[in-house]
C-alpha cells in the first residue's frame, strides 16, 4: 500500500531544500525504487516536504543511503534531525500530464 511521507524542518528554507537537491542530482539521475511523487515548499512551521512511496521500506532505504549523505554534504556535516511521519493513503487523484 502507498503511503504520504511528511517532514518539516523548523529551519528549513528554499536555499537548503535547492542544496540538498543539488547533492541529490534529484534531475539528472534515475529516481529512487518505490517513489511515486514529491512536493516541497514553505509551510507555517518550517520547510514541509511530502512524498508519496510505494512503501514506508522505500523511502527508508532512500533516507539511508541518498538522503542522509546529500543533507550532510549540503550542511558541511551538519545535517538537521528529521522526523518523517508516513500514513497510508487511501485515495490519490492526478490530473493526467498534459500533452
Amino acid at each position: 500500500m502507498a503511503v504520504a511521507m511528511m517532514i518539516v524542518l523548523p529551519e528549513g528554507n528554499a536555499e537548503f531544500y535547492d542544496a540538498v537537491m543539488e547533492q541529490l542530482e534529484w534531475d539528472t539521475t534515475e529516481k529512487p525504487q518505490g517513489f511515486v511523487s514529491h512536493i516541497a515548499g514553505p509551510g507555517p512551521n518550517g520547510w514541509t516536504v511530502v512524498d508519496v512511496w510505494e512503501s514506508e521500506a522505500d523511502f527508508n532505504r532512500f533516507a539511508e543511503t541518498r538522503l542522509g549523505p546529500a543533507m550532510a554534504r549540503a550542511t558541511d556535516g551538519e545535517p538537521p534531525q528529521v522526523e518523517p511521519r508516513f500514513f497510508p493513503i487511501h485515495n490519490m487523484d492526478l490530473v493526467p500530464a498534459q500533452v
